[in-house]
């Protein structure tokens, strides 16, 4: 899952590769549903299963201030070992974060709040 802060709104960019199923879209609905009841103002769409293309298509078409990724953890990453977190950096002059997906919510919680990045290392 791509996640760019759009202000105070979340823009969650699904990926494609299982949309022959439906399983993107369900799955973007659902994310969708559980931020709206925790009162998060938060968009989605799904768009190209390639991560690289998708970030470009969201720099490109929304105002980006923000970017988040998250992916599998290290060597189980295929985002990782394209590098696409180095990638993105270098199309954006934005901030691009990084979690891995298996890190303790309290240590991705207080690397937020102290106001750093968020460890980078290792696709959700």
């Amino acid at each position: 899952v791509l996640t760019w802060l759009l202000g105070a709104t979340f823009l969650f960019i699904q990926l494609n590769e299982y949309a022959h199923i439906g399983f993107s879209a369900r799955d973007l609905a659902s994310t969708l549903a559980e931020l709206y009841r925790a009162d998060i103002d938060a968009t989605g769409q799904p768009m190209s299963p390639d991560p690289f293309q998708a970030v470009k298509n969201a720099i490109e078409h929304y105002r980006v201030d923000d970017v988040l990724i998250s992916t599998f953890a290290g060597e189980s990453s295929r985002w990782l070992e394209e590098d696409l977190i180095g990638r993105t950096r270098e199309i954006t002059d934005k901030q691009v974060e990084h979690i891995e997906v298996g890190r303790p919510a309290a240590a991705v919680a207080a690397a937020v709040a102290e106001g750093g990045a968020v460890a980078e290392g290792g696709d959700a």
